[in-house]
């Protein structure tokens, strides 16, 4: 006993008296021994049996740690995206000219006026030259690309609208409210349709249209919930 209690002491460590059977045991000191030199004892001073339990409790919680050098790095990948490209605009810069101004629009112009075309209240344009020469009021639609826009002194909406073949004007009558709000957000260079009867040079609208989505068609839906970003139209060298 006395070479336990020597053993110890010169660790810095007091042996209680409930210790000594145990530690007489040659391999339970050999053992206690290593706990020891593994652990932080610094604030131990009296080794007693619960001080023993809470050292061999701690024993298995380190053995269980993983070792670095085992760790497994997963590395984060990303799903791939099943995005089908259908065209790509890429084109070689070059200088503009006005028919490159012109062609623009044009296709803007088309392309709009094709979806305008699906709406069940456009679906018998007559164009603007063809207007012009009725003679008789009537009820029509037709599709065209703003190009004035001004109030009467009576605060009465005028546009003005071409198409391929010609331009005509187009009262929107303040006294009809949700006809009137219509045109007041009309802007230059806008392409819409327009139901109204005719008069001298003149249409007298009863509705606008915009190439929106109307609320009675069916909105196809994909099986997978999808994002996606749309970017406004440009108007390039638009006044607006």
């Amino acid at each position: 006993r006395k070479d336990i209690v020597n053993f110890f002491l010169k660790k810095g460590m007091l042996v209680s008296n409930d210790m000594f059977d145990y530690l007489e045991d040659e391999k339970n000191l050999s053992g206690f021994c290593k706990l020891i030199e593994d652990k932080k004892h610094e604030n131990i001073t009296v080794l007693s049996k619960k001080i023993k339990e809470i050292l061999d409790y701690k024993q298995p919680l380190l053995e269980q740690v993983p070792s670095r050098e085992k760790t497994d790095i997963i590395k984060k990948t990303e799903p791939e995206g099943n995005v089908k490209i259908v065209f790509s605009y890429n084109r070689v810069p070059k200088k503009r000219e006005a028919n490159d101004f012109i062609q623009y629009f044009n296709n803007r112009y088309q392309a709009i006026e094709k979806i305008l075309k699906q709406r069940q209240e456009l679906q018998n344009i007559t164009s603007i030259n063809r207007v012009l020469n009725k003679k008789d009021r009537e009820q029509l639609s037709v599709i065209g690309l703003v190009r004035d826009k001004h109030y009467t002194k009576n605060g009465n909406c005028i546009l003005t609208v071409e198409d391929r073949t010609g331009y005509t004007k187009i009262l929107a009558n303040k006294n009809k409210p949700d006809l009137f709000k219509i045109a007041k957000e009309v802007v230059l260079d806008d392409v819409i349709g327009v139901v109204g009867v005719n008069g001298d040079n003149i249409i007298f609208a009863s509705n606008l249209l915009f190439p929106d989505i109307p609320s009675t068609k069916e909105i196809k839906k994909a099986n997978e919930e999808v994002y996606a970003i749309f970017l406004s139209d440009l108007h390039v060298g638009s006044k607006n």
